[in-house]
C-alpha cells in the first residue's frame, strides 16, 4: 500500500537515501596532509597549493587529500616550522629567512645584494 501522507514520504525519502549511500559510499582519504603558509588566498604560492592538492589528490585515486591552511591560520612562520618539526604539520611553506634558525645556510636568500652577478 502506498502511503501518500508526511510519514510515507520521509519514510519513502530515508529508504531512498540509504539505497543511494550504500550504492556509493562516501570514500575517505588514507591519508591528510596539513598544509600551512602564511599568505593570503590571492597569492601565487597559495593559487599554486591548490592546484598542488587538487593534483595529489587525482593522482593518488583520493588515498592522499592535502588540507591547506593560508594566511598564518596555524600561527605564524616560527609556529609552522615548530610544527613542521614536531610532526604536527606535514608541509610548511616558508622562506629562507625562517629556516636560517635551524639551518644558518638557509639565510643566504636574507643576503639582498651582496654580489654584484649572479655568478
Amino acid at each position: 500500500m502506498i502511503r501518500s501522507d508526511r510519514k510515507g514520504f520521509l519514510t519513502g525519502a530515508a529508504a531512498f537515501a540509504s539505497i543511494a549511500f550504500v550504492r556509493a559510499p562516501a570514500r575517505a582519504a588514507q591519508y591528510t596532509f596539513k598544509w600551512g603558509h602564511a599568505t593570503q588566498l590571492g597569492h601565487p604560492l597559495h593559487v599554486n597549493a591548490v592546484r598542488v592538492k587538487n593534483a595529489v589528490f587525482a593522482r593518488s585515486n583520493g588515498r592522499l587529500a592535502i588540507e591547506i591552511f593560508p594566511n598564518n591560520t596555524l600561527g605564524g612562520d616560527t609556529a609552522m616550522l615548530a610544527q613542521a618539526r614536531s610532526g604536527a604539520l606535514e608541509i610548511y611553506s616558508g622562506y629562507g629567512g625562517i629556516y636560517a634558525n635551524v639551518a644558518p645556510l638557509a639565510g643566504i636568500e636574507a643576503v639582498g645584494f651582496a654580489f654584484k652577478d649572479q655568478a
